[in-house]
C-alpha cells in the first residue's frame, strides 16, 4: 500500500523525506519576491474592480437620467453604460482572486 504523501507538491515531500530541499537562499527570495508581486497584482486588480464599481454607480445615480437612450450595438451587449462597467468591475474582481 501507497504511504500517503504530505500536501504541498514536491518541496514539502522532500521536506518530509529528509531535511532540506535543496534550494539555495537566492532561488527562495526570488520565489517570494514573485509571489509578492503577484499578491500587490491581485490587489491591484481588486482596487481596480471597486473603482469601477463606483465609477458605475456615479454614472447610474448621476448621468443616466440625462443620458440618452440609445439602442445596443449587439443583443448581447448591455444598452447603458452603468451596466457596462458593473460587468467589467466584476470581472476584474473575478480576475484578481483567481489566482
Amino acid at each position: 500500500m501507497p504511504k500517503p504523501r504530505a500536501r504541498g507538491g514536491a518541496a514539502a515531500a522532500a521536506a518530509a523525506a529528509g531535511g532540506s530541499s535543496g534550494r539555495s537562499d537566492e532561488e527562495i527570495i526570488k520565489e517570494r519576491k514573485k509571489n509578492e508581486a503577484f499578491a500587490l497584482a491581485d490587489d491591484a486588480l481588486f482596487g481596480i474592480s471597486w473603482g469601477l464599481w463606483v465609477l458605475a454607480a456615479l454614472w447610474f445615480l448621476c448621468f443616466l437620467p440625462a443620458a440618452p437612450e440609445s439602442p445596443p450595438s449587439h443583443p448581447l451587449l448591455p444598452a447603458d453604460a452603468s451596466t457596462g462597467l458593473l460587468i467589467c468591475g466584476v470581472l476584474c474582481a473575478g480576475l484578481s482572486r483567481a489566482s
